[in-house]
């Protein structure tokens, strides 16, 4: 191996703990940072600190890497081109929970991110959408599409799924954040989906090959997506909805959330009527209320 890749190597094994044990993993950022955790890895020094819980992670690191290669993907770690720095800045530091933690790296397949994500916008909803909110969610993808936004979503039934395809079909870029690895579709009836949003698009995982999806780590998810985009539209969400999760953490880091209003009688509706509410929320009626707020925020931020 190069130089170059025996690093990626070595940040592909702080990859795998973190998402196998994202407290061990904080622990050792805390101790010794990243680029120091890494030195540490290639000096042998792990096992002596946590007593041979890292033993085999080397290799184990070049198996993920042949794996997304073998897929088509590839690992991205900080310092590359296409690492996408300042979306990420906005996330806690290391120190946070492991809920807030920044990726130790990012397992890509498609376009590169430093062009897809400029700007994107994040479209998220209720998995048990009603036929409303896929047309609504329609009707939005297709304005920002055409628009010059990338639709970003997280892969799942539902809302997510409505904004990756409305965006194929208008001809727009639209990535989806997955919640496992990438050798595996969640749900599996989304594989050709997954298939074309990798064509022209990209999928993003922070898991390498071979995790599967669980609770965990597609609620950790939500962190990303909000990370990654320049603002939020809820279309439906329930009061219990996951993708409330999104619009939380985008109002920790400072990203506006937009929210459809829906029938007062409609319970995927109920979650966004609440974020309007409270003013956690702006209030959308229409899609060109929606671009105006978009076409704004892109004037005042660089």
């Amino acid at each position: 191996m190069t130089s170059i890749d025996r690093r990626r190597a070595l940040w592909a094994v702080l990859s795998r703990r973190a998402s196998s044990d994202p407290a061990s993993y904080l622990s050792l950022i805390q101790r010794l940072g990243p680029d120091q955790a890494a030195t540490a890895i290639l000096n042998n020094l792990i096992d002596e600190l946590y007593e041979g819980q890292w033993a085999g992670a080397f290799e184990c690191a070049i198996h993920d890497l042949e794996r997304i290669e073998r897929l088509g993907g590839r690992f991205v770690i900080p310092g590359d081109p296409e690492w996408p720095a300042n979306p990420l800045a906005n996330m806690s530091d290391f120190d946070a929970a492991p809920e807030w933690m920044v990726p130790a790296g990012l397992w890509v397949r498609g376009r590169p991110l430093n062009e897809v994500l400029r700007p994107a916008l994040a479209v998220v909803g209720a998995r048990a959408s009603s036929t409303y909110g896929e047309h609504v969610t329609g009707e939005i993808v297709t304005a920002a599409t055409s628009h010059g936004w990338t639709i970003l979503s997280g892969g799942a039934y539902g809302v997510d799924a409505a904004a990756h395809r409305a965006a194929l079909a208008s001809g727009g870029v639209t990535v989806a954040v997955i919640g496992g690895g990438l050798d595996r579709a969640y749900p599996l009836e989304h594989q050709a989906l997954f298939e074309q949003i990798a064509d022209t698009g990209a999928l993003i995982s922070e898991y390498p090959p071979g995790v599967r999806p669980q609770k965990t780590t597609l609620l950790a998810r939500h962190r990303l997506i909000a990370a990654l985009s320049r603002a939020v539209v809820v279309v439906e969400a329930g009061l219990r909805a996951s993708s409330r999760a999104t619009t939380e953490r985008a109002a920790r880091i400072g990203r506006p959330v937009f929210a459809v209003p829906g029938p007062i009688t409609s319970a995927t509706s109920r979650g966004c009527h609440e974020l309007i509410a409270a003013r956690q929320a702006q209030c959308v009626t229409s899609t060109e209320q929606l671009i105006t707020a978009l076409s704004a925020l892109l004037a005042e931020t660089p």
